[in-house]
Parts: C-alpha cells; structure tokens; sequence
C-alpha cells in the first residue's frame, strides 16, 4: 500500500464499517436505527483514518461502496472467484460449510437489527438453509 500511495495511485479502504456513509436510509429502517448506524460507521471511519495518518503518513478515502474501476482489491482473507461462477480462480473446491458458518455469523452481527434469536435451534436450521443454497 506504501508504494501505491508513493506512485500516486488512487488508494482507498473497502470496509463494510463505513456502511451507511453515502448511501440512502433503507426503507425498513426507522430514523433512530439509521442514525446510531450512521453515527457508529463514522466513529469507524475516524478510527481508520486516525490509523491511516499514523502508519501511512496520508488519510486514505474509505467507502463501503464497489467501484467498477477499482483495479485491485487486497484482503488477508480474500479468495478470488471467476466472476458468474461461484468457483475459485485457484482451482480449489469451494468449502460450502465454511462458506456457510460465515454467512451465519455475519447474519447474527446483524441481529440487533431485530432479527429472532431465540430459537435454540436457530444457528443450526440457519447453517443448512444457507448451505443448501450452493
């Protein structure tokens, strides 16, 4: 990334933290939740920016939204997939369990969105309708 931002290149921060920052309020959102969302992904962004001046010596852009110009996208637990595909560039099977597990744990981040949570049964009945969808 130091060599990027050397070159002058356009170098920002992908992260999901910076979500709702430039995109409208859903429509299943009432005002309060959007706002402690939006107030959460900008103390996000302040973190990284804070970060980024420290360790970089520059305050990189940071966004939640895909470019279709973007030319790179470095993660430390990216696998690239052939685009319409669903397999991976590497050849490599696709591990549809593990697949699966982080698919349920994002969904439970989102579970002070108001989703039900108290069925015991709940992960597991999540787990094989996410799986059975690969």
């Amino acid at each position: 990334m130091k060599q990027q931002i050397a070159e002058s290149k356009d170098v920002r921060w992908f992260t999901a933290r910076a979500w709702p920052i430039g995109v409208e309020k859903p429509t299943d959102w009432n005002e309060q939740k959007f706002i402690g969302r939006l107030l959460s992904s900008k103390m996000a962004v302040q973190y990284i920016n804070d970060w980024s001046s420290k360790h970089l010596g520059v305050v990189i852009p940071v966004t939640c939204i895909k470019d279709f110009g973007m030319i790179t996208l470095m993660d430390d637990r990216l696998i690239q997939v052939i685009p319409n595909t669903g397999k991976r560039a590497d050849g490599q099977p696709l591990d549809r369990l593990i697949v699966a597990k982080k698919i349920a744990r994002a969904l439970d981040a989102y579970a002070w969105m108001g989703y039900p949570h108290d069925d015991p049964e709940g992960e597991e009945k999540l787990l094989a309708l996410i799986a059975s969808q690969f």
